[in-house]
């Protein structure tokens, strides 16, 4: 049994206790003061969530049904699909013009944010803004120059913005899992990404961080690994190149 003391200034938590469905009883004390007994709750978890799951499945389905109806078909082997996750891609595309190729598949994409850009202009439209199921480029119409990834969630794009005073200047989306945003901010750079890559090093990184330990908060110094290429989760044809486990073209290396 759960037993909640409130005072007077908190009538609105006392109503709420009292509506639950583990109400038993109030005990009065007196004007200022009043004791709420609640019976415990046991919430016994022995189904799976469906709608998460259904949420994933769904995901699932349409990006593998972009990938393989959509850009497949349209690219054949000038694609090279770079990196996915549960509700993006990232792509190597031999084109042209691969805004021009957008045209005909427009209505796939929410193209909001590409009002700015002379390539893109004719491209932009806010019909699909913020609609689920629907592809956005995340640099809003900018080419990536540079991708480098290691391993699932550490990845690096290098890409150039210009401003709306006409400068031009390199920007870097970097990723690091287990490394603090300030940390990745701070100290990682692409190039350390491709040296990590190219000559397959390591860094060490150092996180402060609070914590907390039988209640009390306190500042702490964590040293741990920090880039690394090393990758058991996938088949490695060669530094560049991989096959998810069960590819049929393992058995041919």
């Amino acid at each position: 049994m759960n037993l909640r003391l409130i005072n007077s200034a908190s009538e609105e938590k006392l109503k709420k206790l009292v509506a639950q469905p583990s109400f038993l009883c109030c005990q009065i004390f007196n004007e200022d003061l009043v004791g709420v007994h609640n019976q415990h709750i046991n919430l016994t978890l022995n189904k799976p969530i469906y709608a998460g799951q259904a949420i994933l499945d769904l995901s699932k389905r349409l990006m593998y049904e972009f990938h393989y109806k959509v850009m497949k078909p349209q690219y054949g082997d000038k694609i090279n699909l770079l990196f996915t996750d549960t509700d993006s891609l990232c792509y190597e595309i031999l084109t042209d013009d691969v805004y021009e190729d957008m045209k005909p598949i427009k209505d796939l994409f929410d193209t909001s944010n590409y009002g700015s850009f002379n390539k893109t202009k004719h491209l932009f439209s806010s019909k699909y803004k913020k609609v689920v199921g629907k592809f956005k480029d995340e640099l809003g119409g900018v080419p990536l120059k540079e991708f480098v990834g290691l391993r699932p969630k550490m990845y690096s794009l290098l890409y150039n913005q210009t401003s709306t005073e006409g400068i031009t200047c390199e920007k870097e989306k970097k990723v690091a899992k287990g490394i603090s945003k300030t940390e990745i901010k701070q100290t990682l750079r692409h190039e350390m990404y491709k040296k990590c890559l190219n000559e397959e090093t390591t860094t060490t990184n150092s996180m402060t961080c609070i914590r907390s330990k039988n209640h009390e908060l306190f500042m702490d110094t964590v040293v741990k690994k920090g880039l690394c290429s090393f990758d058991d989760k996938r088949y490695w044809k060669n530094p560049i190149e991989s096959y998810a486990y069960g590819h049929y073209k393992i058995d041919t290396y």
